[in-house]
């Protein structure tokens, strides 16, 4: 699942989609007035993807299937 949520992301086209991931699973953008590393929310919506609920991955994998297409 987590190669799946990778290979979504990497064909996200728009960094807004990135962004509304991010914000759907919780990872804080900014770290104080200054915005992260694309590496770091990466790295982040990793850490966040994996801590969710099994049910939940899957509809946000949906999601973002869709989004992507």
């Amino acid at each position: 699942m987590n190669k799946k949520f990778l290979d979504l992301i990497s064909k996200m086209k728009e960094p807004e989609l990135f962004l509304g991931v991010c914000r759907i699973l919780k990872v804080k953008i900014y770290e104080g007035e200054e915005p992260k590393d694309f590496i770091v929310l990466l790295e982040e919506a990793l850490e966040a993807f994996k801590a969710t609920p099994r049910k939940r991955r899957k509809e946000l994998l949906k999601i973002m299937e869709a989004a992507v297409e």
